[in-house]
Order: C-alpha cells, then structure tokens, then sequence
C-alpha cells in the first residue's frame, strides 16, 4: 500500500547514503514532519553534495565516516544504489522487520503527476533525456530526472499539477520499490550486467520488470520486441503494452512503432510516417531505437509528428554517449565513456562503418569478446588497449588486429592521434567499469575529451 504523506508525520526513517538522492529525500520527508536520520559510511571530504548548514537548517540527523547502530532505530530504511541487497546492513535490517525501500519509492509517494519510467541495460540516458526533449519542445512542463541528473526527490518541490516526470530508474533503484507507478514505463533491453550486485540475471531482470509491478490497464508499458527476453514475456505484463522493432509490426498491439525500409513509423489505428533515419542527428541502429522508444512515451501525451521530427533532427545526444568531441586534421574524435560493458561497444562499433582506431579497457570484469569480435574484425584497424583489463585484450586480439597496450591513457590516447589518417574515427568506448583509473564514467569522459581538446 502507498504511503500516504499526510501519515509521514514521526514517522522514523533512516537514510543511508548522503549522496544527491539521499539529501534530496531526507529533505523531502523532514519537512513532512518524520523523524530522519541520514548516515554514511564516507566522511564528509569525499561527499559532494554535502552540505552540513543546509541538514542542520532543515534539522536533519546525521552521522558521517561510519554506520551507527542507530540506523536500526528505524520503520523504514531508505537505501542508496550503492549497497547490495546482501550487504550486511540490509540483511540485518531486515531481520529486523525494517522496510526497506528505494529513494525513487520514497519520492514517488509525494509525486502526483504522470511519470514516464525508462530502465533498461543500455540507452537509457539518451532515451531520457530525448524523451524530455520532445516534451519540452511541445511545450509541456518537464522534468527530467532519476539516475541522469538531479535525483527523483529534488525535482517534487518544483512540480505543478500541468507537469510531467521523465524518470530514468536503474535496476539499483526498481530493486526496492513497492508502490511506485508510472504512468509510462519502458523497458528497452536486458542484457547481462550489475551481476554481482543482484546476484544472478534472473534476479537483475526481475528488478527491472518491478517498473511494470504497479501498473494497471490505462497505463502503458513499452518494450523493445526485438529483445528475444522481453517478447517471451510480452504476455504477462501489466498495462497497455506498446512494442518497437527495427522489423516490420506484428499487429499484434495497439500501439507500435517500427522501420519500414528508411523510414520510421508510428501505428495506433492507421500507420504514420514520423521520419526518415537519415535525418536522425544521432548516429547508430541503437538510436533509431531509442527513438522509437521515445516517440511512443511522448505520443501517450498528444505530441505531433511534426514536433517529434523537429526533434529527432535536433537533438545532439547526452554526454560520454558516443559525444563529438572534435574533428583534427580530418580524423572525428568521440567519446563514449558511457560504455561500461560490451553491451554497449557494439552498438558504438555499429556506428560505424570502418576505420576505427578504438582505445578500450578498464577494471578486470567478463571478457565478453564473443559480442564485438566480428564488428572489431570488420571495422577496426587498430586497439589502443588501457587499464585493468589491457592484457586480456591484447591477448585476444594480436591476430586479429593491430594492438598495443598503454600504461598512462594520454599515451593511448596520443597514439591513436599519430596513427590517424584523414578519415579515420578515434573512438574511446571503453567496454569495461572505470573504477581502476577513474572516479567514475563522467571523470574519465572528461579526462578523455580534456586530453583531445589539447592535441
């Protein structure tokens, strides 16, 4: 059952993690009157958004550098992405009888307006954001959120009752939901991925169906019918479904949106043209399916074809998702630092059609070469292979393709300048985590694109 706010009144809630999304919620339930108490394990120099005036001015608890006991002391815990659900707290606070549940299920309950929830393996950021686009260009009131940008909880207090919600929600997030409902969900894809922190593939894709748990006949769920695991399950989702595909439609659905020869189309009754896949600005098969996915949320909501077009043509994509950087001495620079599995290598190796000089690697994870070895026999004529995993990779790939490994990434990256004809595409998409040199896939974008802008 939804928490009620009006009911949040002393109510005792731990949070545990004071990142964005836990200082966001913490905020938003103080002020409903519960009783919270914000902890984390980090101390306060290594948390960003910390900002101890601001807890004290809201009289918010908190305990910084290590986890009390208090924690227990507790109805609800609400719990950052960053603890596993076998985590050692988790376990015990359910053991406990403590209600765990998520920050995108918390702010949920204070959000009355429609919301489209985008999950999925890969393209879910640009699927995001292009769907906000869309709606804002049509003139509606948008906000997007989630696991892009600002958390789900500090977008509540900006809403009107005219607004709409565009929440990109991880499997991290869905895990611990109970409640939440989209009015929109959209599942683009599932494939291997976050394993060690649900345990098992079944388990991760368990959580990403928990976007569907809620919702009911007038809603409408969206789903990649091109992914052989999401069509096996077609038939026991809740809700409306609406399917994509880069095929021909099944006419099997009310709502459908697919290629027929260059164009896309839209079809609900009668079939629509919406545009041609050349004039997408986003390049890549991977793109003309994010934008399928998009095209069908932002229909739910009455936006034109000529609107979504206008869109489609204009839209210059997310950061570290196969990002220009710049073009130098005829030889195009992009940064997809975005790609932490081979997952999303392919679809940034698909992009293009040869001559790519790739600089990939990271932390040690699965080499799964399988996925890309046709596309790196086919188009890449050289590896600049970095980090954790550099070895595996050279490994694998000195008889197929020229390799060398680097120990520094501005070496790798220099490299791949010398050896650049007129033509040619640098292409940084790493295929593994970043934690071994970076911060994160943000930090090491930007140090890539840094490194580029000063060749």
């Amino acid at each position: 059952m939804m928490m009620e706010t009006d009911k949040i009144k002393n109510i005792k809630f731990t949070v545990l993690g004071a990142g964005r999304s836990g200082i966001g919620i913490s905020k938003l339930l103080k002020k409903s009157g519960a009783l919270v108490l914000l902890s984390d394990s980090s101390k306060k120099e290594v948390l960003l958004y910390l900002n101890e005036q601001v807890l004290m001015d809201f009289g918010i608890e908190y305990e910084l550098g290590g986890n009390s006991d208090r924690i227990f002391n507790a109805e609800y815990i609400i719990t950052s992405p960053g603890i596993a659900p076998g985590s050692d707290v988790l376990v015990k606070a359910k053991a406990k009888g403590i209600k765990i549940v998520s920050e995108v299920e918390a702010a949920s309950w204070f959000c009355n307006v429609p919301i489209i929830a985008i999950t999925g393996t890969n393209g879910k950021t640009t699927t995001t954001e292009l769907t906000g686009t869309m709606l804002r260009d049509s003139g509606f009131d948008v906000h997007v959120c989630g696991n892009v940008g600002l958390a789900f909880s500090e977008i509540i207090p900006d809403l009107k009752s005219d607004s709409i919600v565009v929440l990109e929600v991880s499997s991290f997030q869905l895990e611990f939901t109970d409640t939440f409902r989209p009015m929109v969900s959209a599942i683009l894809n599932i494939t291997s991925d976050h394993i060690d922190w649900h345990g098992s593939l079944g388990l991760y894709a368990e959580a990403k169906y928990k976007v569907n748990k809620n919702q009911k006949d007038d809603d409408l769920i969206i789903i990649n019918y091109d992914d052989i695991t999401l069509k096996n399950r077609v038939s026991i989702f809740n809700a409306t479904v609406g399917t994509f595909s880069v095929n021909s439609p099944s006419d099997d659905f009310k709502y459908e949106t697919y290629t027929d020869n260059d164009s896309v189309c839209y079809k609900h009754d009668t079939e629509e043209v919406i545009i041609n896949k050349e004039e997408i600005f986003l390049r890549g098969t991977h793109n003309v399916m994010n934008s399928m996915a998009a095209i069908m949320a932002v229909k739910k909501f009455g936006v034109s074809n000529d609107s979504i077009k206008k869109t489609l043509m204009n839209f210059k994509g997310v950061e570290h998702r196969i990002e220009t950087v710049r073009e130098l001495e005829g030889v195009k620079y992009y940064n997809d630092s975005k790609a932490t599995n081979y997952d999303s290598l392919y679809v940034a190796l698909e992009s293009f059609k040869c001559n790519i000089i790739l600089i990939m690697g990271g932390k040690k994870g699965v080499n799964n070469f399988e996925i890309v070895d046709p596309l790196i026999k086919e188009r890449v004529k050289f590896i600049c292979a970095i980090g954790q995993s550099r070895e595996a990779i050279s490994e694998h790939y000195k008889d197929t393709v020229m390799v060398k490994m680097f120990d520094e990434f501005s070496d790798a990256v220099k490299h791949a300048k010398n050896i650049a004809k007129p033509g040619d595409f640098v292409l940084f998409s790493p295929g593994y985590k970043s934690f071994d040199m970076f911060q994160n896939f943000e930090h090491r974008g930007e140090v890539f694109k840094q490194i580029v802008n000063e060749l």
